[in-house]
């Protein structure tokens, strides 16, 4: 994806661990990742008592896939899935420092500028 700033600077996200690139929780949402984690120790649960194949029946009615999973791959898929629906992506525009905050789970983003002149590497831990 790219992303245009408006100072002109083209943001580049084509690959991982980017320096400029963040994630964001509304602090609405944050009761995703416990019941996320819930759904993973109700898993492991399941796994110990032996209702393994019951467990992803209820979770996934749907999806007979899952239970060819190893239960590690479950557990990723599990957390993942639901920090992906419950963060926004952020971006540091590196050469103006406009914050550029995703809106919802579309690619739009709304762009914020820093009060102070010169503020960037927000996104690293501090000014630079």
């Amino acid at each position: 994806m790219k992303l245009a700033c408006l100072c002109g600077h083209t943001i580049v996200d084509q690959t991982d661990h980017l320096p400029y690139k963040g994630h964001i929780i509304a602090d609405t949402k944050i009761a995703g990742i416990y019941e996320a984690a819930g759904m993973a120790e109700s898993f492991a649960n399941a796994i110990k008592t032996g209702e393994r194949a019951n467990w992803i029946r209820d979770y996934f009615p749907n999806n007979r896939e899952v239970i060819e999973m190893d239960d590690a791959a479950i557990i990723h898929d599990l957390l993942i899935c639901k920090l992906l629906d419950i963060t926004q992506t952020i971006f540091e525009c590196e050469s103006c420092g406009r914050i550029a905050i995703q809106i919802g789970q579309d690619n739009h983003f709304q762009f914020f500028l820093p009060e102070e002149k010169n503020v960037t590497g927000i996104l690293k831990g501090g000014s630079e």
